[in-house]
């Protein structure tokens, strides 16, 4: 029998995804002539019926009788099933242990926020986690500045991107949707964790910061700044007192560059401000035009409160870098310029963390370095190490980088020379090392629990040992004396050649002091003590009288050495 073609347009436009059903043939009379026609109509069984609809004929199904869902045969291991019950467990500690960091975070409120208030204008926070970070807007300062635990949310937004990898990383097939419900609901919470507009954050260190849009920092004019730049390359008297951190000037010009034209970190702004401040003084110092003159003191006093602004509001926490090591022993050392003892202390041991933290301290690093590199490296532990044992012995206490480890060779660097004087770095190394011993086998709360006897033996065989080096002279010493007389005149350098005589009288002096007097005697003292004493304020007299005819950067060098 024979189809019309409306029949087969209504099979055409029948709805998909249903069951092939049996044809069943329905007796249709659409006219007087063909009252007994049998036609085969397919009906889709729905309500109403498609086909039947379509042909105006009524359907012959029951009503209400709905097709047997189509079913799906879950082929899944005993091993996967626990494979993921094992995962689902470890979602739910996830789980818990991101909901108690909010309880866990509200026991660590109160304390001072000023630190955190100063920087937090300075540095835009973001995201700690490892999804996309995005700018938040600080508020104003309420509830605690410690509001979640940074390091717990760094995991769990960890473990879930790793699960979420191996869920992927199946067939769909394979994966439950509880498994994919789960990975949800955790990323929910983490989402739920972020903190608002309103809310304090930790201080991301590592936020790269501008000067004009974090903090408002005023920069000396640019071309001011590269007048003394170029005016420190011609002038050997402005590399003489000018930084000694500085391998060479082309290294404080990076830092100069990125500050002025590029994105700064705390690091670079510390630098370059403490460069800055130094340079625009000494160039102030010998400027002979008084309005220039003005200019060059204006900005160094601009420069200072920047400095004093970023010291402020330095974070407890630094990345442990090469930039941000260099850094803080130029905080302690700018601390030290203006009497700080205890602040250039704290600077220098962070300093010295992340020395030892890196290695600095050794002659190979595990990655290989430029000659340069290492040579910048090898200046810088070099004055750490000078800083280290002299705040040591006025503070009384141990030193914070011991002798054994440090292994850098200081005698192949003295012929290295960089931009200015070189220092004796060999003969200045040893006399750090004398002077932590000074305090290790004399004065520490062990060595002072001592018989007189073995004391009196430790601090002869140190004078001998002081003794004989600072009579030691070497090649390189001659000429740094003969650099310094050229830069600023023999009358001059003769206050350096003399203040190395009271650095070392001065030690002599408090070695001796551990040696108990004879019994013969009424003093305190020793006779060696006495006469150590007698020469060193000799030695300082004499300076003393040399200081009235002297420039103040000269003056200054004096006392704080």
């Amino acid at each position: 029998m024979n189809v019309d073609p409306n029949e087969s347009d209504g099979e055409e436009n029948a709805v998909s995804g249903t069951r092939r059903v049996p044809e069943h043939k329905l007796s249709v009379s659409r006219d007087p002539s063909h009252a007994g026609l049998q036609r085969k109509i397919k009906c889709d069984r729905g309500d109403p019926c498609g086909p039947c609809q379509r042909k105006d004929i009524r359907c012959s199904f029951p009503t209400g009788f709905k097709p047997r869902a189509k079913r799906q045969q879950v082929l899944v291991s005993d091993g996967y099933e626990s494979k993921l019950d094992a995962i689902s467990r470890k979602l739910d500690r996830i789980s818990l242990a991101v909901d108690n960091i909010s309880s866990s975070s509200q026991q660590l409120q109160g304390g001072s926020s000023a630190a955190h208030t100063a920087i937090s204008s300075q540095v835009t926070p973001i995201s700690h986690a490892s999804s996309p970070s995005c700018n938040v807007r600080t508020g104003p300062e309420k509830g605690s500045e410690f509001e979640g635990d940074v390091t717990l949310t760094t995991q769990a937004t960890f473990a879930t991107d790793f699960l979420q990898q191996v869920v992927d990383s199946n067939q769909p097939s394979q994966t439950l949707p509880e498994i994919k419900s789960h990975l949800d609901a955790l990323r929910k919470i983490l989402a739920g964790k972020e903190v608002t507009a309103d809310e304090t954050r930790l201080v991301d260190t590592q936020r790269i910061l501008s000067p004009q849009e974090h903090g408002g920092f005023q920069l000396p004019p640019v071309n001011l700044a590269m007048m003394a730049v170029q005016r420190l390359r011609e002038s050997s008297r402005l590399q003489l007192f000018w930084r000694a951190e500085f391998h060479s000037i082309s290294q404080f010009v990076e830092y100069l560059m990125t500050v002025y034209f590029g994105k700064p970190t705390i690091a670079d702004l510390t630098v370059t401000h403490v460069g800055l401040v130094s340079l625009l003084n000494e160039c102030g110092n010998v400027e002979t035009e008084e309005v220039l003159k003005n200019e060059f003191a204006s900005q160094a006093t601009v420069c200072r409160q920047n400095l004093e602004s970023i010291l402020a509001g330095l974070p407890f926490n630094m990345p442990c870098t090469p930039d941000y090591i260099l850094a803080l022993f130029m905080a302690s050392s700018y601390h030290l310029e203006n009497c700080r003892i205890s602040m250039s202390w704290n600077s220098l041991a962070a300093a010295v963390q992340m020395c030892q933290t890196l290695g600095f301290t050794r002659e190979n690093l595990p990655k290989p370095e430029s000659r340069e590199a290492k040579q910048r490296r090898a200046k810088l532990i070099f004055y750490i190490h000078l800083c280290d044992k002299m705040l040591a012995l006025r503070l009384s206490r141990p030193v914070l980088i011991r002798d054994g480890e440090i292994t850098i060779d200081f005698e192949a660097f003295e012929a290295d020379r960089g931009d200015g004087p070189t220092p004796i770095i060999a003969k200045w190394a040893r006399f750090c090392n004398l002077q932590g011993r000074i305090y290790d086998i004399l004065y520490s709360p062990g060595s002072l629990l001592q018989q007189d006897i073995q004391r009196e033996t430790n601090a002869r065989r140190l004078a001998a040992e002081m003794e004989q080096l600072f009579q030691t002279k070497s090649l390189a010493e001659e000429h740094l004396f003969e650099s310094i007389g050229a830069s600023i005149g023999e009358k001059q350098s003769e206050v350096f050649r003399r203040t190395d005589r009271v650095a070392y009288y001065s030690m002599r002096c408090l070695v001796f002091r551990a040696v108990k007097p004879a019994s013969l005697t009424s003093s305190a003292f020793c006779d060696e003590c006495l006469e150590a004493a007698k020469n060193g304020l000799e030695q300082h007299r004499i300076c003393l009288s040399m200081l009235k005819n002297v420039e103040t950067i000269v003056f200054e060098f004096y006392m704080h050495w």
